[in-house]
């Protein structure tokens, strides 16, 4: 987010990063549907998420 001049910090006692102000964040998803053989798994963070036929 830095990359796109976010305004963001990084707070060492709780170990986080948080925004600083408000700011315009746009998004464009696209959906397509998968066949098998394109199925992966996506880790990222704490979370996971694996896709399934």
């Amino acid at each position: 987010m830095k990359e796109i001049d976010a305004p963001i910090n990084y707070d060492k006692k709780s170990f986080t990063y948080y925004y600083t102000d408000d700011f315009d964040l746009e998004v464009r998803v696209s959906i397509k549907a998968l066949k098998k053989n394109e199925i992966i798994t996506i880790y990222g963070g704490y979370s996971s998420l694996a896709l399934r036929a």
